[in-house]
């Protein structure tokens, strides 16, 4: 049975043919399957190489539990794919850090650590107009850690990775930081974003979810404006965190193609 997920972007009404959200989904699961239930240890290794790939946070608790995998080379891969996806895992890492014995799998679990901690020297170039910050995203969903944050950070990278204009910060930019890179790129506005996640409503196989974005100007903040993006999904059968996940990064998406609206102002 096709199931159709749409969201609400105001006014607009966007359409979405559910089999992608239940290829993920269930792509994700198969991965984790064998990667939990296969004898054979190149399998598994492949499993967790694979899933370092997949861009889900459902991703990373399996990767975590691969790094007890009796076989060398499943815990090298297991470390290895959670510094690829990026969306947490570090405190798992550094958990079996002083404990793991095999060398191989230790470098691997260092430089993962190093992966998910390391931010790059932003790049400003004749085409950056907007200097983005993304502070910490208030949480509603009942999830724990730091796992929304992430996804939403990623989201927000991605997308403005696909515009030139738009340049992030890094994540523990100081304001004197920004005050001295900014000072270098006056023709440069920058923008500090404050997302709110809220909690996801489930109803008659429909989830709701609300996402707000507030936008200030950076590094001074001052209020510029806030951006409500509602969202729902329908032929949602229970909950589902894969589904949750799609809609957050729809948002953050968006939240990152408004920027130059709020930056002209």
């Amino acid at each position: 049975m096709r199931r159709v997920i749409f969201w609400a972007l105001f006014a607009t009404s966007l359409f979405l043919v559910a089999p992608t959200a239940l290829a993920k989904s269930s792509g994700v699961e198969k991965v984790v399957q064998s990667l939990q239930d296969s004898d054979d240890f190149r399998v598994r290794t492949q499993a967790a190489l694979t899933l370092g790939g997949s861009k889900s946070a459902d991703a990373v608790d399996p990767l975590c539990q691969a790094l007890d995998d009796d076989n060398s080379s499943v815990r090298a891969a297991a470390a290895a794919a959670l510094g690829r996806l990026h969306m947490g895992g570090e405190s798992c890492l550094t958990g079996k850090q002083k404990a793991e014995k095999n060398t191989s799998v230790k470098s691997a679990i260092k430089k993962a650590i190093e992966a998910l901690r390391a931010e790059p020297e932003p790049e400003f170039t004749s085409k950056t107009r907007y200097y983005v910050a993304i502070g910490k995203t208030t949480d509603s969903t009942g999830r724990s850690g730091d796992e929304v944050h992430t996804l939403v950070r990623k989201a927000m990278r991605d997308a403005a990775e696909g515009n030139s204009n738009i340049l992030l910060a890094p994540t523990a930019e100081t304001l004197a930081e920004a005050k001295k890179r900014l000072s270098s790129h006056k023709g440069v506005k920058g923008l500090y974003l404050l997302p709110r996640v809220g909690a996801p409503q489930y109803a008659d196989k429909t989830l709701k979810l609300r996402i707000e974005i507030a936008y200030f100007t950076y590094p001074d903040k001052a209020l510029l404006g806030m951006l409500g993006i509602p969202l729902s999904a329908q032929g949602v059968r229970g909950k589902s965190r894969d589904i949750e996940d799609q809609l957050i990064e729809v948002a953050s998406q968006r939240a990152i193609e408004k920027v130059p609206s709020f930056g002209s102002n």
